[in-house]
């Protein structure tokens, strides 16, 4: 079979993350197989020792090189927000598939020049969101699909963690011009491509947020300010109808990756806690005697993607959403099929996020803008 040639951009956590599902491909689905090309990183030493311990065959420090090489069919940016738009316009324009960490831009106008530049070169495009993948997640959305738990009411998305209560130099996250977004585009993007993907677009949004951190040492010592929230919360209503609120915080202590959602509908409701990722909780209606919550193990050859994983009880764990999610992005790529979330689906969340922060200016609910 006719493998795929992948370069990475990055050699931070998410790289790491990526080049572990591109080796699990071949092993779980066995129908794509990615050939790993060739990784870029600001560090010549590091760079080179990845190159050797992940397995690619060559290594640059200069991503253009690395998306003008041959070789590479598909990029894949795990960069840092800012270098998330030049990069991945350049790919396009170089006629190569190209998938993009989340959030796609630090803005909706950024990210529509990327929207822009996909199409015009008609080049597979996908965008980050990895968790939407896991299966408890499409069994959510199949059951909403299928009208189990009736017309949705409401809803209530939130991803807390407390990495910010450990940090004591200033990263590129914390400042606006690299970041584009505080937490809200860091976790919230994830929650609100998710709320999204099973409840439809969003109509109006109106947030409140905080910044804790004031100042940061840089890299030389010196204090900059923080200028991007740490803290957010917002009220919304989608196009169909439904209310409900989204938060994300990285000062949440005791929380280590709490994603959570709860949809309630006219028929029934649905729990999820990314902790507990193998897990969905269903609540139908039952004889009083037995009505409550239901919890449902998302590890049966009939649950979604479970027939690429192990036997019925055997658990997954977070990593398998990359596995899952860039294995069908190089499916799409080999095979011409659409794929989602692809950049128009990372534009859309970043139309939500940039209406949150006119809303934090405004004090008012603000519609969010079609893409």
């Amino acid at each position: 079979m006719a493998m795929i040639g992948v370069g990475l951009l990055g050699t931070g956590f998410m790289g790491k993350a990526h080049t572990f599902a591109y080796t699990s491909i071949p092993v779980l689905m066995g129908d794509v197989h990615p050939r790993l090309v060739a990784i870029c990183g600001r560090n010549p030493d590091k760079t080179r020792i990845l190159a050797e311990q992940w397995g690619y065959e060559k290594w640059y420090t200069d991503w253009r090189k690395l998306i003008e090489d041959p070789d590479v069919e598909v990029v894949d940016n795990s960069l840092p927000n800012h270098l998330h738009r030049d990069p991945s316009i350049a790919a396009a324009e170089n006629g190569k598939a190209i998938i993009c960490e989340k959030p796609l831009a630090r803005s909706l106008a950024e990210a529509r020049e990327m929207v822009r530049a996909v199409k015009k070169a008609g080049v597979v495009n996908g965008t980050i969101f990895n968790k939407r993948w896991l299966p408890s997640v499409r069994l959510a959305k199949k059951l909403i699909d299928e009208g189990v738990i009736g017309r949705v009411l409401n809803f209530r998305f939130v991803y807390f963690q407390d990495w910010g209560t450990g940090i004591n130099r200033l990263l590129w996250r914390f400042k606006k011009e690299l970041a584009g977004y505080g937490v809200l585009g860091d976790q919230g993007s994830h929650v609100i491509d998710m709320a999204r993907f099973l409840l439809g677009d969003f109509k109006r949004v109106v947030g409140l947020s905080r910044r804790v951190l004031d100042k940061l040492p840089n890299e030389n010592g010196v204090y900059e300010e923080v200028d991007v929230e740490d803290t957010v919360s917002f009220l919304a209503e989608t196009e169909s109808g439904a209310i409900g609120t989204i938060g994300a915080s990285r000062f949440a202590l005791g929380r280590r990756n709490y994603l959570v959602f709860e949809i309630y509908g006219e028929e029934g409701s649905l729990f999820f806690d990314m902790e507990r990722l193998n897990e969905l909780w269903v609540y139908t209606r039952s004889p009083p005697e037995v009505d409550g919550f239901k919890r449902v193990l998302v590890t049966d050859p009939r649950h979604p993607f479970f027939k690429y994983f192990w036997p019925a009880g055997h658990t997954i764990g977070w990593a398998e959403s990359h596995t899952l999610q860039l294995y069908h992005f190089l499916k799409a790529v080999r095979t011409g099929e659409e794929y989602h979330p692809d950049f128009r689906d990372g534009a859309a969340v970043n139309a939500v996020m940039d209406a949150v922060y006119k809303s934090l200016e405004t004090g008012g609910f603000v519609e969010v803008e079609k893409v």
